[in-house]
């Protein structure tokens, strides 16, 4: 006869392995959905931004060669519609010399601009246009400014 404690154990390593979300956490999860959807990664979260600091996003992305003409078109209406929105202080789309990849440097008026950006359709869609071109995951970078 097993004794309570091995099988209680046992279910709970199952049910681990059935449910690995179990084991890696809320942040874990919302990270692995991301991913999966295509949305960027944030490296860094915006815990130690105050409430009215500027909000620097530096991204890369580079792209399958034969859609670098569609990710220029993508970046250039991603840039525009971005402009658009409250709390946008300046946003720059720019190809590397490697013709196939791309940055985007932005800043934000604080964290709250930047989070309602981040749910905003059109950078959903943006997100969403370039995820089949996409040659890596798109990585983005947050800061905050310490010399003008």
């Amino acid at each position: 006869m097993t004794s309570p404690s091995y099988f209680t154990e046992t279910i709970a390593a199952a049910s681990a392995r059935r449910r690995p979300w179990t084991t890696i956490g809320a942040a874990g999860l919302t990270a692995l959905l991301l991913a999966a959807i295509g949305a960027p990664a944030t490296a860094q979260s915006l815990t130690g931004f105050a409430p009215d600091q500027p909000v620097y996003v530096s991204s890369h992305v580079d792209v399958s060669p034969a859609h670098v003409d569609d990710t220029i078109r993508a970046l250039r209406d991603y840039a525009a519609a971005a402009r658009k929105e409250d709390g946008a202080v300046r946003i720059d789309a720019i190809q590397e010399a490697r013709p196939n990849h791309f940055d985007l440097m932005e800043v934000w008026r604080d964290p709250t601009a930047y989070q309602a950006h981040q749910i905003n359709a059109a950078t959903i869609g943006f997100h969403d246009q370039i995820f089949p071109w996409r040659g890596s995951p798109f990585e983005e970078r947050l800061g905050h400014q310490i010399a003008p």
